[in-house]
């Protein structure tokens, strides 16, 4: 999957470079089928094509390293930004503010810029499922009780999450329906969602952050 965004970054890349159409067709077709049986994110690029790409990333402002453990790093010249592509098909990098940020998915609560803003669910005893981490903020699916829901978004106003407060509970035991949702914003314009629905049979937890 992370081959297939670093081949359609490319293609918009030098959609208004100087490469012509048959030219860059013929590259893809290349890239794509050594992508098919390597490990590495440069796919194994020999090293003309890896000078093609360097060259057409240098025309867009960014400068481009294939590194030796397989992944690759993109730096943009003019605001800072900084991409790496990872061997393993996550990508991680420093946006033009200085936040770090990652694509992908963990089934552990990771540690980011991110998840320092909020506490760790863990604590509160809320199993984590899996967290995919993007951009501007992260979604987490957990598993866990309205109980264990409102303690964490105490947690949450104790860390800030203060503004802007939503807070509701529409939870009808008697008909086995678990319903509650928190929702606030910090001082750093992040908000944060924390939904429990479960009824007959059917569950969704979900912990979401998300910049305004």
């Amino acid at each position: 999957m992370m081959k297939r965004f670093f081949i359609l970054s490319i293609a918009l890349l030098i959609a208004t470079a100087t490469i012509a159409a048959a030219d860059f067709s013929q590259f893809q077709r290349s890239y794509d089928e050594k992508a098919a049986s390597s490990a590495s994110a440069d796919a194994g690029l020999s090293a003309e094509e890896k000078a093609i790409l360097k060259a057409e990333f240098a025309k867009e402002g960014q400068d481009l390293d294939f590194n030796a453990d397989g992944s690759m790093t993109i730096k943009n010249r003019e605001t800072g930004e900084i991409v790496i592509l990872n061997a393993d098909g996550t990508i991680k990098g420093i946006d033009s503010s200085g936040n770090s940020f990652e694509f992908g998915m963990s089934d552990k609560w990771p540690s980011n810029d991110y998840t320092k803003q909020l506490p760790n669910p863990e604590g509160y005893g809320i199993r984590i499922i899996t967290v995919t981490t993007a951009t501007d903020g992260l979604i987490a699916n957990i598993d866990c009780t309205v109980d264990q829901a409102k303690k964490y978004a105490s947690a949450l106003k104790a860390k800030g999450f203060d503004k802007d407060v939503e807070e509701e509970d529409q939870s009808m035991p008697e008909y086995g329906i678990a319903a509650y949702t928190f929702e606030a914003e910090n001082g750093n314009g992040y908000n944060v969602v924390v939904t429990v629905v479960s009824a007959y049979g059917n569950k969704q937890c979900v912990i979401g952050l998300s910049r305004d």
